[in-house]
């Protein structure tokens, strides 16, 4: 490990961004995998990765909930709330055609948690749970189809878990 960090450092010392191109025209989650998932009669797609929960639907009507067990605002790039600051502007090294600086890229809106939004920015909800301080977990009921939603604010001494969101498949 010593070696190979050795090997690394002279390199991110100068790394300066991370660029990341996500090309709509090519992307194979919108045109591929999601309408077979949607021809087959999916109702849900639970993942994780961004470090936050974040629901949506699609409009033939799979629900697309994103949870991870802690979270910061990778991501959550909400108008109004968390603008990328690090949004590249130039076109002749960037697609800015295929990239928005917030939002899902295909327009999907953020579904608000049902019974209360665990977050607030200048008080007002956000659809969001993205703090380091907080960990999220689902439960999907296969019997019912009930999917539940719960926060724990690890601030609080004896971590008591809140139910925020709720929602049938």
């Amino acid at each position: 490990l010593a070696e190979w960090r050795l090997s690394v450092e002279p390199i991110l010392s100068q790394l300066t961004a991370v660029r990341y191109d996500y090309p709509r025209d090519r992307d194979p989650w919108h045109l591929e995998i999601q309408p077979l998932l949607e021809a087959a009669g999916v109702d849900l797609v639970h993942h994780g990765h961004s470090h936050l929960w974040y629901r949506s639907q699609t409009a033939a009507g799979m629900h697309i909930l994103e949870t991870s067990n802690v979270g910061n605002s990778y991501g959550a790039y909400l108008e109004g709330y968390k603008n990328r600051t690090n949004f590249p502007t130039d076109p002749e090294h960037y697609d800015l055609d295929n990239s928005v600086p917030y939002g899902d890229p295909y327009g999907l809106a953020p579904i608000f948690p049902t019974l209360f939004s665990p977050m607030t920015h200048e008080g007002q909800p956000l659809p969001t749970v993205d703090s380091n301080e907080m960990t999220v977990f689902s439960i999907l009921e296969t019997e019912s189809g009930k999917v539940s939603s719960y926060v724990v604010d690890l601030n609080e001494p004896d971590h008591p878990v809140h139910l925020f969101d709720e929602f049938f498949l």
